[in-house]
């Protein structure tokens, strides 16, 4: 079984969320992405 997490939009995102949000790993696989 696979297992998926939702994303929870914050009020504020450190420095790590950032960047991995700009590589594509915030949303997974498959989702809508920026280019």
């Amino acid at each position: 079984m696979t297992e998926h997490t939702a994303f929870v939009p914050q009020s504020q995102y450190d420095k790590a969320e950032l960047v991995a949000c700009g590589m594509g790993e915030l949303f997974g696989s498959g989702n809508a992405q920026l280019p």
